[in-house]
């Protein structure tokens, strides 16, 4: 009995090692959820993000209780609410006000500042804002693929990422798969495209070999088929073909700011000639005036004859603090505006080469990476669609449409060298799509993004036709 008791104590005392809060937050005026607002606790970099309907949830360790939650938000006052004035197992109801700001005083800046300047200022003081020591970040990621009704493809994952700071070579980025919370897998997956690229850059056959039209998979055993989908699934999940998945989403200049100076990125050193900034308006953030800035394309096609590269159109908008010039988020998409965006906009049903989005949060006065976000086009069956496409169809199998979407939220950075030394120890595993033995007691206290009320419901059907996928396989 003194030992049940023991283990009980124990385990009660495990418990009660931290508490979880869950709230809803809204515009105080219209009643509307508010998406991707930064929750966390004051001094720590630990927090998570409202999903789009405004809900969060986030697990408060015990030595933080008697701390204070930030919830914070560009154009809206940020609200600080004591950990233990907030309903446990309940959800709280959050209003935030919008931050007034002077029509007269705004109308002044737009006539004395140059928002061509301000960019220049952001990027110039890029090195500065960014942190460039080696930092971890323990995150949540989700990864799904869809068509345009239903998802086809969903794997929610534990990481931890490590960066060498932002000066360093994009190649010392390691990742770690910790836990797998959820993994279906409904597509149509086309296994010949598949085996080809695994025959060329695995097996090391030649292109003569792999694309004659003799090349099948009537000898091929079903395991070097598995091999070939998974190395699939992580080299060619994302556009920008050859490299591993985490590597295009972390590494490449899928990280607009991270690699502005690259020739090959979009945010170069050509910036100011590539793109239009306007200045929008200037919106408050704890007292603090926050540049909007909305970024538009050159004027096409002279833009297009001047920079050849240059064939997607930027849109979007970027925010720029005016104590610093510190970039604190980024919405950024290319749209393809080539002769050959129409053919690739029947292969992908759209032309919209990826919808980009980044927020950062001031942690040890560095901007560190919040939440991230990469949409883009998939051709599906991609093999399949081009044999079979006529360039004069107007429409191609919706199932040849497919979406990915990857999005991170980052709920702690680690920037002390011992505790980082100790990570790096370890034995690291960057595979994302290989099946993992499922952990619940590890995601009873982990951070997450929820889902919106419309994923959930898609996850729904997803599990559904998953398992009657399996019961069709098995008869």
């Amino acid at each position: 009995m003194r030992i049940f008791f023991i283990l009980c104590f124990f385990f009660c005392e495990q418990l009660s090692a931290q508490i979880v809060v869950n709230g809803y937050i809204t515009d105080n005026s219209t009643g509307e959820g508010l998406a991707y607002v930064n929750v966390y606790i004051k001094g720590t970099s630990k927090g998570v993000i409202s999903n789009s309907d405004g809900k969060f949830s986030i697990f408060i360790p015990v030595e933080f209780q008697k701390e204070e939650l930030v919830i914070s938000y560009i154009g809206y006052e940020t609200v600080e609410i004591r950990i233990s004035d907030l309903k446990i197992k309940l959800t709280n109801s959050i209003k935030l006000k919008t931050s007034a700001f002077n029509l007269d005083k705004v109308v002044l800046i737009y006539k004395k500042l140059d928002v061509n300047d301000i960019i220049k200022k952001a990027f110039k003081n890029y090195k500065n804002n960014f942190p460039d020591k080696p930092f971890i970040s323990k995150a949540f990621l989700r990864h799904t693929e869809k068509t345009k009704k239903e998802y086809k493809w969903l794997v929610e994952a534990a990481i931890e990422i490590y960066d060498p700071g932002f000066n360093d070579n994009p190649q010392k980025i390691k990742t770690n798969v910790v836990e797998v919370r959820k993994s279906f897998d409904n597509r149509y997956v086309d296994t010949l495209t598949a085996y080809k690229l695994y025959s060329k850059h695995v097996l090391g056959k030649s292109n003569g070999t792999i694309w004659s039209k003799n090349f099948n998979l009537d000898n091929v055993p079903k395991r070097e088929i598995e091999k070939a989908i998974n190395y699939y699934d992580n080299f060619f999940t994302l556009r920008g073909w050859q490299e591993s998945f985490f590597y295009s989403l972390l590494s490449t200049d899928y990280n607009k700011i991270r690699f502005y100076n690259r020739n090959n990125a979009i945010l170069d050193n050509q910036i100011l000639k590539k793109h239009v900034f306007k200045l929008d308006t200037v919106l408050l953030e704890n007292e603090i005036k926050i540049y909007k800035i909305k970024i538009l394309p050159t004027n096409p096609p002279a833009s297009l004859n001047r920079f050849k590269k240059n064939k997607e159109l930027p849109v979007g908008w970027i925010y720029i603090r005016s104590t610093d010039f510190a970039i604190i988020e980024l919405k950024y998409s290319l749209l393809e505006n080539t002769k050959e965006s129409k053919l690739n906009s029947k292969i992908h049903g759209s032309r919209i080469t990826s919808i980009y989005h980044i927020k950062f949060i001031d942690f040890d006065g560095k901007m560190y990476p919040k939440y991230l976000s990469v949409i883009s086009p998939k051709g599906n069956r991609f093999i399949e669609s081009l044999d079979g496409l006529n360039p004069k169809e107007t429409i191609i199998d919706e199932e040849l449409h497919y979406f990915t979407k990857e999005e991170i939220l980052f709920n702690e950075h680690i920037i002390k060298k011992e505790v980082i030394d100790e990570y790096l120890k370890k034995s690291w595993d960057d595979n994302l799509f290989i099946s993992r033995k499922h952990n619940s007691n590890y995601w009873d206290n982990y951070n997450i993004l929820l889902e919106s009320e419309g994923e959930l419901e898609l996850i729904k059907d997803l599990e559904k036709n998953v398992s009657l996928k399996k019961q069709f396989e098995q008869q």
